[in-house]
């Protein structure tokens, strides 16, 4: 991100001494603004995706923080397969961020939905339930917002799933 904004710092600063240089004729001018303005335009994209995919690893490192928060409270999952304990794991991520932040509340669905395995998984009453636990948190925390929000589901793109 610093790089980028060394980057546009740099540019802006070549842009205007050329621009000081181009002024003696308005068609120069004008020409040279017409090419300036795609190569601000991109670097302003570039600086948006940085911070977007910085946000994004906040939320995986916190993410991967409470996976592994689960499984030290709950090392009976340890000895499950790895596979469906984190297709488990990223199925509640999905549908109840809020509730994968309490590592007993998430092992205790993993445990039961591993147990579901055989019929396909946990039942639909299952899933929406977690829905409308999450609903319920994300309406009792309207204040959440940033990282704390996006991992309850609240704020920053991620939007809880709608089971009728």
């Amino acid at each position: 991100m610093l790089k980028t904004a060394a980057f546009k710092a740099e540019l802006e600063s070549l842009v205007r001494g050329d621009m000081e240089k181009a002024a003696s004729g308005p068609a120069q001018a004008l020409m040279f603004g017409a090419l300036a303005a795609p190569a601000f335009a991109a670097s302003n994209y570039l600086m948006a995706k940085s911070v977007d995919y910085a946000t994004r690893d906040k939320v995986q490192a916190a993410q991967n923080h409470d996976y592994k928060n689960m499984l030290d409270h709950r090392p009976e999952l340890k000895g499950e397969d790895q596979l469906l304990v984190k297709k488990y794991w990223d199925s509640l991520i999905h549908f109840a961020p809020a509730i994968a932040q309490d590592p007993l509340a998430a092992g205790a669905y993993i445990k039961q939905a591993i147990q579901y395995e055989e019929v396909g998984g946990p039942p639909y009453s299952t899933i929406k339930d977690l829905v409308s636990t999450q609903k319920a948190y994300g309406e009792a925390h309207p204040h959440r917002s940033g990282l704390a929000g996006s991992i309850a589901g609240n704020a920053g793109g991620i939007k809880t799933p709608s089971i009728q």
